[in-house]
């Protein structure tokens, strides 16, 4: 290869360095042609200078160099910058670099105008269409270092970062050049987060070829697989044992934190005093639908929050970032509503703690989904809700049955009581219903008893009375009567009259009248037990009366009943003696 020329590495991309003999410390300036809007990338020192301006003027004219990239402050790359500049003479002349490169680079005399990417979107646009984008590099290994990519021919210039001191030099890396390349990165680059935050940025783009300001140029055929070596590097290997030793201390402790907040099952999150996001677990990746690079660094929290929600999140964090005070907040678990990245609002169990780091307040978020938990527990409730209204209703009618009866009526008592009013129980018996379960069957006797008992809701709806299928073809009817007998009788009424007309059955008409019994509170009894076999003797009065009709209960009822029981037993004694 011929190295007095300007070689072309990409086109219109040109290595215009000088092969130092026997130095293991290559130095690479380059150089693209752009018209009268070039650019000369980290030009060098007095050492190559001559060899630069003869080669840029190979393949161009050193007149038309409007732009010269300085990556970084290092004399090898910039020192010679004050004559080029009195050789172009143009007073159009700028210096690309970041702005902390140019509190350095003022010292070289360099009274040019500077283009300072980091106030210029890290972008430069020429009139001609050519386009360049520059990446931080920080302390790689200078605090404003960084790096410009060519889009079009996908080449990075990458100043520091891939270069390496030598003993014998290859104008093009080989598969072994990590070798080369490792004690300079070892050396010279602070600590292994440091260059693999750098590694992380350059690795995602599309890349065909590096140029880096020493070692060798690299091809797309060892690219990635060099940068997945690189990663591997204990960097910072100059630095002082003990405070390196501390450092190692330190970091296996961040390690390990960092190991339990990301290995975590919860959705941890963080914020500073300015509820910027510090921390996003992987599991908070998960649950919102949201990346690292889409929430760290940046006050994105309201992403997750649903909008009724966020203004008084946000007072909420304002104030006690204020007063250092939390209204039961703190050191407590709340459940509330979040939203993921779809849209999608769920409910989540969340835990704050808070620290103070460097005066700087940190509130840490623990979170879980309680999605399937609540959904359990509803499922839980539907069933707990299903199995009551099964146990306190009837399976046929779906009125409340005997139990439910029981319970309401002692509530209805209470609030009688209280209230010095009457209440009545009328117990309902339909009349010659037995015959149609023998003639008919119990299947059809069920769907007559369901067609009743829809009669009887209405009317209790219409009457705000409460209305109970007690078994059989008996039903039961607790009525508020206030001091008006009246309301009672209406009611009794109302039922008789209720069933005068035909209710058809399938293919079957029926005229079904029925007996009612009613007992009052309080004068009848005070409880629901005595109520209700009271009312059920004054049924079977009214049956007796022709059926069809109601009649109230009366002491003598009770006398009769007792009476006919003894008698029954005493019956029953003599048979058994016979």
């Amino acid at each position: 290869m011929d190295f007095i020329k300007a070689i072309e590495i990409a086109n219109n991309i040109y290595w215009v360095g000088e092969y130092l003999k026997n130095d293991s410390f290559q130095c690479h300036p380059y150089f693209i042609k752009n018209g009268n809007e070039s650019i000369l990338i980290d030009p060098g020192s007095i050492l190559e200078f001559n060899t630069v301006v003869n080669k840029v003027n190979q393949v161009s004219n050193l007149k038309n160099v409007k732009y010269i990239i300085l990556h970084h402050q290092d004399p090898d790359l910039c020192a010679s910058v004050p004559m080029l500049k009195e050789l172009i003479a143009r007073p159009d002349l700028q210096i690309i670099t970041h702005s902390r490169i140019k509190e350095l680079i003022k010292h070289f005399c360099l009274d040019i105008k500077y283009y300072e990417v980091d106030k210029n979107n890290f972008e430069l646009l020429t009139s001609t269409g050519l386009e360049l984008n520059f990446l931080t590099t920080p302390y790689c290994h200078s605090p404003g270092a960084i790096v410009t990519y060519e889009a079009k021919t996908k080449t990075l210039f990458s100043s520091d970062l891939f270069g390496g001191i030598t003993e014998s030099w290859n104008f093009f890396a080989d598969k072994d050049y990590f070798n080369e390349i490792k004690s300079f990165h070892e050396s010279y680059m602070p600590s292994k987060d440091i260059l693999n935050f750098s590694l992380s940025k350059i690795e995602k783009l599309d890349l065909e070829l590096i140029a880096p300001q020493h070692g060798s140029i690299i091809k797309k055929e060892f690219i990635y697989d060099l940068i997945n070596k690189m990663k591997k590097l204990n960097c910072g290997l100059y630095i002082d044992k003990k405070y390196n030793n501390e450092l190692i201390e330190i970091k296996e402790k961040e390690n390990f934190l960092n190991t339990v907040i990301e290995s975590n099952n919860n959705a941890i999150i963080s914020i500073n005093k300015n509820i910027v996001i510090q921390i996003y677990n992987k599991s908070a990746q998960t649950m919102f639908g949201y990346t690292k690079e889409e929430m760290i660094g940046k006050d994105a929290l309201n992403k997750i929050i649903p909008a009724n929600l966020r203004k008084a999140h946000r007072l909420a964090v304002i104030n006690f970032i204020k007063t250092k005070k939390s209204i039961g907040i703190i050191d407590k678990y709340h459940n509330i509503s979040a939203i993921r990245k779809n849209g999608e609002e769920f409910p989540i169990r969340i835990g704050f703690g808070v620290t103070i780091i460097e005066n700087d307040i940190v509130i840490v978020a623990n979170i879980v989904d309680i999605s399937l938990q609540k959904m359990q527990d509803e499922k839980l409730s539907q069933q707990h809700e299903a199995l009551l209204y099964q146990s306190t209703h009837d399976a046929l009618t779906g009125l409340p049955n005997r139990l439910l009866f029981f319970e309401r009526f002692e509530q209805t008592i209470k609030k009688a009581k209280k209230a010095k009013i009457l209440l009545a129980i009328l117990f309902l018996d339909f009349d010659h219903f037995k015959e149609i379960n023998d003639s008919l069957g119990h299947a059809i006797g069920d769907l007559l008893l369901i067609e009743i008992s829809k009669k009887l809701l209405n009317l209790s709806l219409i009457e705000n009375n409460c209305v109970s299928h007690l078994g059989g073809d008996s039903f039961s009817i607790i009525v508020e009567a206030t001091n008006n007998i009246n309301k009672i009788t209406d009611t009794a009424n109302s039922i008789l009259s209720l069933f005068q007309q035909v209710i058809y059955v399938q293919e079957h008409e029926f005229y079904i009248t029925c007996s009612i019994g009613i007992s009052v509170y309080p004068k009848d009894a005070d409880t629901a037990q005595t109520l209700l076999r009271n009312a059920d003797s004054a049924m079977y009065k009214a049956k007796e009366k022709g059926r069809n009709n109601y009649h109230f209960y009366t002491a003598d009822m009770t006398e009769r009943a007792h009476q006919r029981i003894s008698i029954e037993s005493h019956l029953r004694k003599a048979l058994k003696n016979q």
